[in-house]
């Protein structure tokens, strides 16, 4: 009984360990983008710790409002996974 007791607790336990993040959104045609100019930048991010949350937003909009930007030109996701401690970030670039 302690070892299926053990065996589901470490399951539970690593369960929340990895992260997918799937593009379902928009694309954009990375060869309009003049990357020779200087970009603002914004960044919004939300964590989990857990299994409770999330706490915070990683909106583009947020992102965009956080940078000062109204027109967003590049979007990027950062992810980070540390065993019980979550992090996705959306950092956008733009005017």
């Amino acid at each position: 009984m302690k070892k299926a007791l053990a065996g589901a607790v470490l399951a539970l336990g690593l369960s929340g360990c990895s992260a997918v993040a799937m593009n379902s959104g928009n694309s954009a045609d990375l060869n309009k983008v003049d990357f020779t100019k200087e970009f603002k930048t914004g960044e919004a991010c939300e964590s989990t710790v857990l299994f409770f949350g999330p706490f915070g937003s990683s909106s583009v909009v947020d992102a965009a409002k956080n940078g000062g930007i109204s027109k967003v030109d590049v979007v990027e996701q950062r992810v980070n996974s540390i065993i019980l401690f979550g992090q996705r970030c959306t950092i956008v670039y733009g005017e």
